[in-house]
């Protein structure tokens, strides 16, 4: 089975993936998504060296359907200064936005979290169109 792409942005915490159910897609899944260059050539020989991987973020499937799956951001922002990490106490941590993804970007599996995801997300994991 070929990994999963993006084939739409939600928003810059939510990416629809192209694979869902009927790919074995699961609630609770983790996947780190990145995205890989065209091949780099050896300067000397002209060899195929390989291609670079620049991961982009990591996140968890929150909904499945058939053919498509949701990925949220499970990254939290780390604070900046001290005050905001003494502030983290009085206010929630601000989940981390995926890093510039783009449509075609890779999915690479990573662990599966949690088979509780649904329960905990189900109220907040509508998302606007």
């Amino acid at each position: 089975m070929t990994e999963p792409k993006i084939a739409k942005i939600l928003d810059e915490y939510n990416l629809v993936l192209n694979k869902g159910k009927n790919d074995n897609i699961e609630i609770g899944q983790k996947y780190l998504v990145y995205q890989q260059t065209e091949e780099i050539r050896d300067p000397d020989t002209g060899d195929i060296l390989e291609c670079l991987f620049v991961p982009k973020g990591t996140g968890i499937i929150i909904r499945v359907q058939d053919k498509i799956s949701i990925l949220r951001s499970n990254e939290w922002e780390k604070p900046s200064s001290l005050a905001e990490a003494f502030a983290v106490f009085a206010q929630p941590q601000k989940l981390k936005a995926f890093d510039r993804p783009e449509r075609g970007d890779c999915a690479k599996f990573i662990e599966q979290v949690s088979n509780d995801i649904e329960e905990e997300n189900s109220e907040n994991s509508e998302i606007e169109d």
